[in-house]
């Protein structure tokens, strides 16, 4: 976005959104001056709204009566299937603005070029193309090299199957740990000053902050100094915003594995243990923060532990469903769809016979405009249900399965589920038999908050690792107590047995996209699955790129 500000910089620099203004942020600037009545948007406004509503634009600029330059908007997430998102053409026809939606073939005989400085612009944002491509391979290139030393950091990334990962304290964080794993939250501590302004840390658990699924949770006021029990109501409501706001954010389906730091050698929190050092400093705080994380714990344990629902936000293609191996798709098909063999990537027929995609016949055959045409209708409501419920069948055994993570299920604006009126169109022709499938796939979403999913046998972040694993670690320690036990000393400070859980919001909450996920790299995933974690001693002084103890 900022490389988009400034090339209209360069090509209109007395525009106000763009001129420069002493002592005003440039981005600042723009937003003001945008927010104005009547003025135009831009591609820095199209690049917005191509993130914002999953579309892509191709767009078209007249420079001559047989010339245009033209460019592709995508900022679809990639984790979303950018492949798959409607693609709208525009068309500025007389220098001035956009002004239609035309195919392609309307703007008539011409050549497409690129206008003075774009093509640079253009090859280091777009999605596609060899340029973008060569960029990325050099970028991963030069990344790879640059934390060769560093031991393989993600061969010994515990594995992330289970909905709690108890990350060891003796695995530091690097800057790139939570892109390895965009379906996990990482907490880590943080102080309250540089929560409010972001920036890039080379140290501490901080050296995360910077990523979209990594959340500080406030142990100090100011950089270096940690909390003190003579702040704690203070302390008390920050901690609980914080906490708050990750529950808010487990709750929208996006993620599917809480990851806290964890010493597994005395099986305690290791947040605000290392700068902020609240067992010493502040311990009044520090079991506050301990009540607060095994809550969360609690909460996920219970609740991303079993089959999330989630709303599905794009169209179902090969790219889009391969990569989430974890998730559960319906697709709507008509009795001859499921028959057909897939035909093309982009086929309606491509995801056909697909592990984790279930079809269900809502219809005879695609096309008809009518039940004679082949559509369902109500007067054979009896052979519709009995259809519907084979395949909702199949759709149950999947779940129950406990192999799948999320059901994504396509959901409107007031919360109903779409299934049956995308191709069947049952809304239309047989809405007694639309209301019998949402009856029964409402049902199927209450069973999911039922149904636990089986987690690996070797990863950290299983259930039994982080529940039933924590409340043994109390029961032995209580026994230590009880035995006056010297040779083996406490950890004060772990979590009481008994919390309460933090409520429940709706399972089919909308996904917020304020930041994109990083797509899944299946080679990473086997390698990760493969290795287990391996223990290191702490240095006084990390090597570079890694993290210290936490804040």
């Amino acid at each position: 976005m900022g490389l988009l500000l400034d090339w209209h910089r360069a090509g209109w620099p007395n525009e106000l959104a763009y001129r420069r203004v002493n002592g005003v942020d440039a981005w600042s600037q723009y937003l003001r001056a945008m927010s104005r009545d009547g003025v135009w948007g831009d591609h820095v406004v199209l690049a917005a709204v191509s993130n914002l509503f999953r579309v892509r634009f191709q767009t078209f600029a007249r420079t001559s009566a047989r010339a245009y330059w033209s460019d592709e908007v995508d900022f679809v997430p990639r984790e979303e299937g950018h492949e798959a998102a409607p693609l709208l053409r525009l068309a500025n026809l007389r220098n001035a603005h956009y002004e239609a939606v035309c195919p392609e073939e309307g703007l008539g005989p011409a050549v497409a070029g690129s206008p003075e400085r774009y093509a640079a612009l253009a090859v280091r944002r777009r999605r596609g193309g060899e340029g973008a491509l060569r960029a990325l391979a050099q970028s991963a290139a030069t990344s790879s090299s640059s934390t060769a030393s560093s031991a393989g950091a993600s061969s010994t990334d515990p594995a992330m199957t289970g909905p709690v990962c108890l990350w060891p304290n003796t695995n530091h964080f690097k800057h790139d740990t939570p892109p390895r794993h965009p379906r996990g939250l990482f907490l880590f501590g943080e102080n309250d000053a540089s929560k409010k302004n972001k920036h890039f840390q080379s140290s501490t658990q901080a050296i995360i902050r910077m990523n979209p699924n990594a959340l500080g949770v406030r142990t100090c006021w100011v950089p270096g100094v940690g909390m003190v029990d003579t702040d704690f109501a203070r302390n008390q409501q920050a901690i609980d915003d914080d906490c708050a706001e990750a529950l808010r954010l487990l709750t929208q389906g996006l993620y599917t594995t809480l990851v806290v730091p964890w010493n597994l050698a005395s099986n305690t929190l290791d947040i605000g243990t290392g700068v902020a050092n609240l067992p010493k400093g502040a311990p009044r705080t520090w079991a506050h923060l301990q009540k607060k994380v095994q809550e969360l714990i609690d909460w996920a344990n219970a609740q991303l532990g079993t089959v999330r629902v989630v709303p599905r936000l794009t169209l179902l293609v090969p790219s889009v469903v391969t990569r989430k191996q974890e998730d559960l798709y319906v697709q709507e098909v008509s009795e001859a769809m499921q028959r057909a063999p897939s035909v093309r990537e982009d086929s309606s027929t491509s995801v056909v016979g697909v592990p984790n995609v279930v079809p269900l016949r809502t219809l005879r055959i695609s096309g008809g405009t009518s039940p004679a045409m082949g559509r369902w209708s109500d007067a054979t409501y009896a052979q519709n249900t009995a259809i519907l419920d084979e395949d909702l069948r199949a759709l149950i055994d999947r779940v129950e399965s406990r192999q799948f993570r999320r059901l994504v299920l396509p959901r409107n604006s007031d919360g109903e589920i779409l299934l049956g009126t995308e191709l069947g169109q049952l809304d239309v022709y047989a809405p007694k038999t639309l209301a019998y499938l949402r009856g029964r796939l409402e049902g199927l979403c209450q069973r999911c908050k039922e149904v636990q999913v089986a987690s690996s046998s070797n990863s950290l972040s299983s259930s039994t690792t982080a529940g039933e694993g924590v409340a043994r670690g109390r029961a032995r320690t209580k026994r230590r107590r009880d035995m006056n036990n010297d040779e083996a000393p406490v950890e004060d400070g772990t979590a009481p047995v008994e919390v309460n859980t933090a409520p429940v919001e709706d399972d089919v909450a909308p996904v917020e996209d304020d930041a994109a996920p990083v797509e899944d790299d299946a080679s990473q995933d086997e390698q990760e699955r493969e290795s287990a974690p391996v223990a290191r001693r702490p240095s006084k002084f990390p090597r570079k790129g890694t993290s210290r103890p936490d804040q």
